[in-house]
């Protein structure tokens, strides 16, 4: 732990934002998984989950959550996905 007084306020703001982050990213984990599985139970809500998707990857990329390389790739495969559907 640390002695300084601005050094301590760091590591309880660091504490709450990787509990925000790691959250945020478990959620769109969840929804990506969901979309797939409509997408292979060929439902039709699945147009829907993926635009939900794509928005939400885009949310997390301009949060920094998610690198944009990374986003782009998930993106490409949900829409490629979908089309295959």
């Amino acid at each position: 732990m640390p002695n300084i007084k601005s050094a301590k306020k760091r590591v309880d703001l660091t504490a709450k934002q990787h509990a925000r982050n790691s959250q945020k990213k478990s959620t769109l984990r969840k929804q990506l998984r969901e979309t797939y599985a409509a997408i292979d139970a060929k439902d039709d809500s699945a147009k829907d989950k993926v635009a939900a998707c794509l928005t939400a990857i885009d949310s997390a990329k301009s949060h920094g959550l998610y690198h944009a390389n990374k986003s782009n790739r998930d993106k490409s495969r949900l829409v490629k996905a979908l089309n295959k559907m």
